[in-house]
């Protein structure tokens, strides 16, 4: 899977920095003047010069004691440290600048103030400090009727829920700021709101909007001569092409795009497109031509001190040489990723160098060492997971206080008007029709909000019980101490084999139970795994074949996750163990009109002496194959229009059971 690279474009107000008197001597105005031009000059070739400049100026300020020119000087001293990523200097002064705004009481330069502060905030991943100065940034311009910074702002939280997974409330954001903006003809921000609408297209894998967005937006930014934002569109257009297959296009936009990083002296940006590369060239698997770029990327993340980018070009240099058979190499970046993943804290990274340090041990024959270090992959896994769902449940939380005030300014906003307009009448009748809107706006958001949450709350718990459905424990007990007979047998091929894939197939669970469709390659990879752990664990008693239609494509069609392994583990377990011959299981993926059918048949002995031989036995097992499945249908089926059909027949012949049939009729996107 390739790392995209995300960039949409947060707007800063193109006013000014704040001048309200001119209280120090003609010439150290003019100075102070000059060495600011200076500053924003060097800006694009040497920051530190343009800083030195800065400060000078910010010396004569101070003993012009003028505050006005003080609050300039470090506006654009914040910008210094912003284009260095010194973010707690950048935002050191962007507050002594609010203070300054404060003092004088001019709201044009305090909602400018609020906005850079909220900028920092942003690029630092602190989404909800950001947003709340955002908001205030946005009451103001409201206050002053500054239709060009109310569109900046409005695209600036757009931005947020993006970069949140809030994408209702981003398109809604996104599309308020450009109806503003494109009737003020601020191209900029038009081709921001544009870039942004694009990526929120990209996520959802409508990639032949998100192309057509990112294209708007590049024909504009070109035409302004805006490099940086032509350098993150080109970088955009290549993740399109990437997703969809069309290498050597994504290739060419992702070159395009590091061209104009390296003519900006963006190091950040040069690093993300070198690692974007050669991702694809990992992916053609043309191996040494991936790591020759991951290294570049690699030394200019040690340049600019990105410890988290080079966690991940030391785990994508060792995956390639694991590639390649080049074992050895493949251990140091490993142990060197793991080293920084740890002393970072990065639990993902952490995580993925065990699996990838489990699977080098296992290639070469340490299958103490390999499984050493699978059961310490599932062990940070499981905790990850945990994370994830209080993560989950704490974002449902954030976004509720987040909407909260949101819905609050907009009520603060038409009281403002309405006392504007209505002067006139009564205060006691206006307060109190406000505060009666306020009591069923607010009833009525609260009634949605909490229906909201039940349906995620019960999304996330069905996930969970999908994920046990898989990871039945005793299937895992009895995989491995098969695989431990191997070992004690000392038939290191087969252990070897039968290791890597329940390690495999362990990943591919714990993978996809997190995704609501994935492709047809990964469906048919994890029933592969399972049968051939199943065949080990039932020594051998079914055979079993895996059809799919030359019409479908594998790399591109999609379906739900784990959609047929509940029935494939019935089919073993109630209808072909309790055979007294072979077993088959066939399972076949074909193409009908405009669905993709997913059969899964077996030669069993029936549901129904399965169940009159459950009940002499004395064995009431409940199977949550299909309550699962159908519950996971039923989700599913409420947000799309064409819905999944299962269908169950039992095969019989003269009154003969011959097996059962499962089906499912799947619309095609």
């Amino acid at each position: 899977m390739l790392l995209t690279w995300y960039i949409s474009f947060p707007l800063a107000n193109n006013n000014p920095a704040p001048i309200f008197d001119k209280n120090s001597s003609k010439a150290d105005y003019e100075k102070i003047n000059l060495l600011i031009k200076l500053a924003e000059k060097y800006f694009k070739d040497s920051v530190d010069k343009g800083l030195q400049c800065a400060n000078e100026a910010l010396s004569l300020s101070l003993k012009g004691n003028s505050l006005e020119q003080q609050a300039k000087v470090l506006n654009t001293i914040a910008k210094a440290y912003k284009i260095k990523n010194d973010n707690e200097n950048a935002l050191k002064n962007y507050f002594r600048v609010l203070e300054i705004c404060k003092k004088s009481k001019e709201l044009k330069y305090i909602a400018q103030a609020y906005n850079n502060i909220g900028l920092v905030y942003a690029s630092m991943g602190q989404f909800d400090k950001a947003l709340d100065y955002y908001q205030e940034s946005y009451k103001t311009k409201i206050e002053i009727r500054d239709s060009t910074g109310i569109g900046i702002i409005l695209n600036n939280i757009a931005n947020i829920h993006f970069q949140t997974g809030n994408y209702e409330n981003a398109i809604l954001y996104f599309q308020k700021a450009l109806d503003i903006l494109e009737k003020l003809k601020y191209y900029d921000g038009i081709a921001s709101c544009l870039n942004g609408c694009g990526l929120i297209s990209e996520n959802m894998a409508n990639y032949t909007s998100a192309l057509d967005y990112y294209n708007k937006a590049l024909e504009i930014a070109q035409k302004q001569n805006n490099h940086f934002q032509i350098a993150n569109l080109f970088n955009n257009i290549g993740n399109i092409y990437s997703k969809t297959k069309d290498y050597n296009k994504s290739i060419y936009y992702y070159e395009q795009a590091l061209k104009k990083r390296r003519e900006l002296d963006d190091r950040k940006g040069i690093a993300g497109s070198l690692n974007n590369i050669g991702l694809i060239y990992r992916t053609k698997k043309e191996y040494q031509k991936a790591i020759e770029y991951f290294i570049k990327a690699l030394a200019i993340n040690k340049e600019i001190k990105n410890q988290y980018e080079i966690t991940l070009n030391l785990n994508a240099i060792g995956k390639n040489y694991f590639e390649t058979g080049q074992y050895d190499k493949a251990l140091v970046f490993f142990t060197q990723s793991l080293k920084m993943a740890e002393e970072t804290g990065n639990k993902l990274m952490i995580q993925q160098n065990y699996n990838d340090l489990s699977n080098v041990f296992g290639r070469q024959f340490q299958y103490e060492k390999a499984l050493d270090y699978y059961k310490k992959s599932v062990a940070i896994k499981d905790t990850l997971d945990n994370i994830e769902i209080r993560k989950k449940i704490d974002e449902l939380q954030a976004k509720y206080e987040t909407e909260k005030k949101e819905h609050e300014i907009q009520i603060l906003a038409k009281q403002n008007l309405i006392q504007k307009l209505q002067l006139s009448k009564s205060r006691t009748f206006v307060i109190g029709l406000a505060v009666f809107i306020i009591i069923i706006i607010f009833s009525g958001f609260l009634f949605i909000r909490q229906h909201r949450l039940n349906i995620e709350r019960q999304s996330l718990i069905l996930e969970q019980k999908l994920l046990r459905a898989q990871m039945n424990p005793h299937f895992i007990f009895n995989s491995l101490t098969s695989i431990q007979s191997f070992i004690f047998d000392k038939d290191k091929l087969l252990a070897g084999k039968y290791i890597a894939d329940f390690a495999s197939l362990m990943r591919l669970i714990l993978e996809n139970s997190r995704e609501e469709f994935i492709i047809l390659e990964k469906e048919i990879s994890t029933l592969k795994y399972y049968l051939e752990l199943q065949k080990l664990r039932y020594e051998n008693k079914f055979d079993y074949s895996i059809f799919v239609d030359p019409s479908l494509n594998i790399e591109f069609d999609i379906i739900p996750p784990m959609l047929g392994q509940p029935f494939v583990e019935n089919s073993i377990k109630h209808g072909i163990a309790k055979k007294d011959t072979k077993g088959q299981i066939d399972i076949r993926l074909l193409k009908r009109d405009k669905y993709l059918i997913f059969e899964i048949e077996d030669n069993g002995i029936g549901r129904e002496k399965s169940q009159q031989l459950q009940e002499v036995e004395s064995n009431k097992h409940i199977s949550l194959a299909l309550s699962i499945t159908r519950e996971r249908l039923e989700n599913l089926n409420k947000r799309n229009r064409r819905k999944i059909n299962l269908e169950i027949v039992d095969l019989e012949r003269n009154n003969t059971p011959l097996g059962t049939l499962v089906r499912f009729e799947i619309p095609k996107t």
